[in-house]
């Protein structure tokens, strides 16, 4: 998601969410750049009336999985950490229709922020969009 990354180049979810988490400030800024980047190509993509499964799972254990939904009139669904399953922790949110530029930025920091403290990476710092 760097323009340009030798590293990120071949980033995938379960990779970039165990470098999230990494106790080291290289693999972190990583992590969190390229998830943030995926995040907001994947909702950018979602058609109304579509839903899609982000699965961070497979290198690191307990990774989750989220599952987005988008209706057809854009209210924006989502719940983890595994998918849709509705299992003691489980966490959901929702965003209504907005005509605002950065919504799906805001989704995306949320969710990232999700991703960020279920890794248990403090010292990671996320900057909201503005």
């Amino acid at each position: 998601m760097h323009a340009n990354c030798n590293i990120c180049v071949d980033m995938t979810r379960a990779r970039a969410y165990r470098w999230l988490g990494e106790n080291h400030w290289i693999p972190g800024i990583h992590g969190s750049s390229w998830l943030g980047g995926d995040l907001r190509n994947a909702l950018s993509e979602l058609d109304l009336g579509a839903e899609l499964e982000l699965d961070y799972r497979g290198q690191t254990p307990d990774a989750p999985r989220i599952a987005v939904r988008r209706s057809e009139n854009d209210v924006l669904t989502a719940q983890g950490p595994d998918g849709w399953l509705n299992i003691p922790g489980h966490v959901q949110w929702a965003w209504p229709p907005s005509e605002q530029a950065d919504r799906l930025e805001q989704i995306a920091f949320t969710l990232l922020s999700f991703l960020k403290e279920r890794r248990g990476a403090p010292h990671v710092v996320l900057i909201a969009p503005r």
